[in-house]
């Protein structure tokens, strides 16, 4: 199977999922959200911290896609407030980012996030780390 397709097919793993992209990059939540919803995924969008955390009070999310370096409030902020919520703290986070100094990689786990992925994302990676964190999740 090519990588059109691999993209373009739907995910068993995906029915029901939904994933919260939390990214100040217009582009980038654009490009995650198409891809992630072609592979059957639904999707929840918000350009920063605070929109990402009130959407998080009247939704719930099974993932969430949090971009590291935003403005006004930082995604390692963001997750924070993510993992002291006794509502949120269970819900895995995967932190994106451009910058791969080990320093950011030790503040996304500090933090608590639970997975890390390097920008620019290829489609065929985040839907592959996507997919492998919904496996987990559904063995509970």
């Amino acid at each position: 199977m090519g990588l059109f397709n691999f993209l373009k097919t739907k995910n068993k793993n995906a029915a029901q999922k939904t994933i919260l992209i939390i990214d100040d990059g217009e582009g980038e939540r654009h490009f995650i959200k198409r891809t992630l919803q072609k592979r059957g995924f639904n999707t929840l969008v918000a350009s920063d911290g605070p929109s990402g955390l009130k959407l998080l009070q009247n939704s719930k999310a099974d993932l969430i896609l949090l971009d590291f370096n935003m403005p006004g409030m930082m995604g390692s902020e963001v997750c924070e407030k993510i993992k002291a919520n006794d509502y949120t703290k269970d819900i895995p986070v995967v932190f994106l980012t451009g910058s791969v100094s080990s320093k950011n990689l030790l503040d996304c786990y500090e933090v608590g996030a639970e997975y890390y992925l390097n920008k620019p994302i290829t489609g065929a990676a985040l839907c592959k780390q996507v997919e492998m964190i919904c496996k987990e999740l559904d063995r509970g």
